[in-house]
């Protein structure tokens, strides 16, 4: 137990790392354990039905979420940049982009 809190202490790269994984997860468990308070306390206010639409919306959400998430931005970013060094190797000269 001791070894595991000195991989945390410190500034190297591996404690860094070891304490960004864990916070990461330790974001990741309470936003998921506060969806599922929420969740429990919404079945309870709500009526079935007005339940159901809840959770259709929401699950209409998370897949437009999860869509923009498949890579689109940097995509596009990607290409902006792809775009300008090709601006570039055909404005400026062989000398000057060396």
């Amino acid at each position: 137990m001791v070894g595991l809190f000195k991989k945390f202490g410190g500034a190297s790269l591996g404690a860094r790392a070891m304490r960004s994984s864990f916070w990461t997860t330790g974001s990741f468990v309470s936003s998921q354990v506060i969806r599922l308070l929420s969740n429990l306390v919404l079945t309870r206010l709500l009526f079935p039905e007005a339940f159901g639409m809840m959770a259709l919306v929401t699950v209409f959400i998370q897949g437009l979420a999860n869509f923009s998430d498949v890579g689109v931005t940097p995509a596009s970013r990607k290409e902006r940049s792809t775009v300008r060094i090709a601006r570039m190797g055909a404005l400026s000269s062989p000398a000057e982009r060396a």
